[in-house]
């Protein structure tokens, strides 16, 4: 419902040149019209923001009325014990910081990005902030999870796990050698079948990448902007391929296999557990940095930021 029209591609034309140095035919959006001539157009943008805008009010709605629910619930249980009652309470504190920061990083910023314009505020470029703010909040997320659960925060700061019931714990293992026949085989074929999904997907990107180089190199019939910029998307999603094996894919595989070898990682498995929740957010500053029209757009606001500050 927020397509962009040829009415409205025209309008932003000179604000992509000027901004970003673009050219908005090119280029797929999201358009919000307010107030325009185009009434069907109007209507339309309207709908949306409304229907979005709802949905999101309902979400968060839903959340308070649940969370009351919930603290009315253990405030007069009187079944449960005064532990188990004390570990929910904490556990209700995470949901709620947990709901908080997509409320915050997410749905406020949107609002913002949104309805200001409809007051005729001009938000200049910092509604681009919110790009990667989105990508931001399921690494704040576990975060949150590690220093809010005492079970986790109390992990970095000494060594407790050897006092905790593993009896109450999910968790997953594997099992490389003991008299286990069963369990041992077990864990052996889901490591490899994980191994080999995984190098399956490495080596198709890999085909892949040198396929589009080669056919980049023989292409004649594109100019050579069109071209330099095809080079630059290919070492985008190059660098955005290479975050998930270097955060994900490699240190899963020590996690997995240094025991194998009968060597103890101690602790610093647990250092990936953070890690694989930071890579959407390591992404979404890569597209930032590699691309130029994005990286010159923050070079460009940093100093005309810095110019309004100091005058």
């Amino acid at each position: 419902m927020l397509y962009a029209t040829d009415e409205a591609r025209e309008k932003v034309r000179p604000f992509f040149i000027t901004r970003y140095n673009a050219d908005i035919s090119q280029i797929s959006f999201l358009n919000i019209v307010w107030w325009s001539e185009d009434t069907e157009t109007v209507i339309r943008c309207w709908l949306a923001c409304l229907v979005v805008t709802l949905i999101s009010a309902f979400s968060i709605t839903t959340y308070c009325i649940l969370g009351y629910k919930i603290v009315r619930k253990l405030q007069n249980a009187k079944t449960i014990s005064s532990q188990t009652k004390r570990l929910h309470r904490q556990l209700f504190k995470t949901l709620v910081i947990q709901t908080l920061i997509p409320l915050v990083i997410s749905f406020l910023p949107c609002m913002v990005v949104w309805f200001l314009p409809l007051f005729g505020i001009d938000i200049w470029n910092y509604g681009n902030i919110g790009v990667v703010a989105l990508s931001a909040f399921p690494f704040l997320d576990a975060i949150a999870v590690i220093l809010l659960l005492p079970v986790y925060r109390n992990r970095f700061k000494v060594s407790s796990y050897r006092e905790t019931n593993i009896s109450k714990v999910s968790f997953v293992n594997i099992i490389w050698w003991s008299t286990d026949k069963n369990a041992m085989l077990r864990s052996w074929i889901a490591c490899l079948i994980v191994t080999m999904i995984s190098a399956f997907s490495i080596s198709t990107y890999c085909i892949l990448g040198y396929k589009i180089v080669k056919k980049l190199q023989n292409v004649k019939t594109i100019s050579n902007q069109t071209r330099k910029i095809h080079r630059q998307l290919f070492k985008t999603l190059v660098i955005q391929t290479l975050i998930p094996i270097f955060i994900s894919f490699i240190p899963c595989m020590f996690v997995w296999f240094l025991p194998l070898f009968g060597i103890d990682i101690w602790n610093y498995g647990n250092i990936g557990v953070v890690a694989l929740s930071a890579f959407p957010f390591l992404d979404a500053v890569a597209v930032i940095i590699l691309l130029p029209v994005y990286r010159n757009r923050f070079r460009k606001t940093a100093v005309e930021t810095s110019i309004r500050t100091t005058t």
